[in-house]
């Protein structure tokens, strides 16, 4: 019993229907109400998502036991706290019932480490797309419509009666013009300015046009 009531993760012994039957002093302190006791609990109702219940009454109903599930529980006063429930059943010799017995983590900070490490690489991703899309635009971009424009003053400059030269010339100006539209395209795609400079919404709108 000391063991039980000293340990800083949440222990509790309940019904299969979900009703908690003892919690020990740290379930206590997130479930219970103020007067300290574990009467009128159900874990069931204690879920912050729905979909997160229904999960882990389907996997106790199916294999009386639950590993290492993920969800939000809501505790007094309305707290949410990230956890981590593990359940097994139990014989309870005094009544001959199948109860159950279960262990919650609190893992709020390792989701709030996750979630960083999440963010970091994501930002990071898109730093990576933004200089690679610049570098794209201002280089590779520039030198090809550089040579459009050489092109164009040639074909300017080249006789009328040299049909051929002028047929490759706008040829070349025309797959260089094509090369120009499809790298602004895949710069647009790697990093829209317009989602940069205006917001979600207004790239969205330039992307369907």
């Amino acid at each position: 019993n000391t063991i039980f009531h000293s340990v800083s993760d949440m222990l509790f012994i309940m019904k299969n229907n979900g009703e908690i039957q003892d919690l020990n002093n740290a379930g206590l302190a997130f479930f219970a109400p103020p007067e300290k006791k574990p009467n009128g609990i159900n874990l069931f109702d204690c879920f912050d998502n729905i979909n997160e219940r229904i999960n882990f009454k389907t996997q106790l109903k199916k294999f009386n036991s639950v590993t290492n599930l993920y969800a939000k529980l809501r505790g007094e006063n309305g707290k949410v706290m990230d956890c981590m429930i593990s359940v097994n059943q139990i014989e309870n010799k005094r009544t001959l019932a199948r109860d159950y017995q279960g262990i919650i983590k609190d893992v709020t900070k390792e989701k709030e480490a996750e979630n960083l490490i999440i963010r970091t690489i994501v930002d990071t991703q898109e730093k990576e797309r933004e200089r690679f899309a610049r570098d794209l635009h201002d280089s590779l971009g520039q030198q090809l419509s550089g040579i459009n424009f050489y092109i164009e003053t040639l074909k300017k400059t080249c006789k009328q009666s040299n049909k051929q030269q002028l047929e490759i010339l706008t040829k070349s100006g025309s797959a260089i013009h094509s090369a120009v539209n499809e790298l602004r395209n895949i710069c647009f795609n790697l990093m829209p300015r317009t989602l940069e400079n205006f917001g979600l919404i207004s790239a969205i709108a330039e992307l369907c046009k």
